[in-house]
């Protein structure tokens, strides 16, 4: 779980708060319409394969619960950008999402922008910060 809990990961989640709390209300522009899209999809499939470990664990028990795998870690990225893509072009998507965060209890307005879809690139940091956590079923590869 290492993966999940280090200091990018959770400063990625501190800075989405912020920015959305704060940082938005009292400098709106280009900028802070961007630092949570880019933080969300270096955070967000992190968060999808931990999220998959702690069911994993609770309903078959597995030992340990939050490894990270390549695949694992594919399968997020592809299912956070596929829901990105969507509701950033596609407005029966944005509204659905707009939707189930206020029914979640998060009203937000998600402004439909593909200059957005530049927060894709996170994938590759993602990626690459993920690599020194993977395991396969003989353990860790480095921690």
């Amino acid at each position: 779980m290492g993966y999940f809990l280090s200091p990018l990961p959770i400063a990625a989640v501190l800075l989405m708060i912020l920015n959305d709390r704060y940082l938005k209300n009292e400098f709106p522009g280009a900028l802070t319409g961007k630092i949570s899209d880019f933080a969300g999809i270096f955070f967000v499939p992190l968060f999808l394969v931990a999220i998959a470990g702690f069911a994993a664990n609770f309903v078959f028990r597995f030992r340990p619960p939050f490894w990270i795998s390549r695949a694992k870690l594919l399968w997020a990225i592809v299912l956070t950008d596929a829901v990105f893509v969507a509701v950033k072009v596609w407005p029966v998507a944005n509204a659905v999402h707009v939707g189930l965060l206020a029914a979640v209890g998060f009203p937000s307005v998600v402004v439909m922008d593909p200059t957005d879809l530049w927060a894709l690139v996170m994938n590759f940091a993602t990626f690459l910060y993920a690599k020194d956590y993977w395991q396969d079923s003989k353990g860790p590869s480095k921690r």
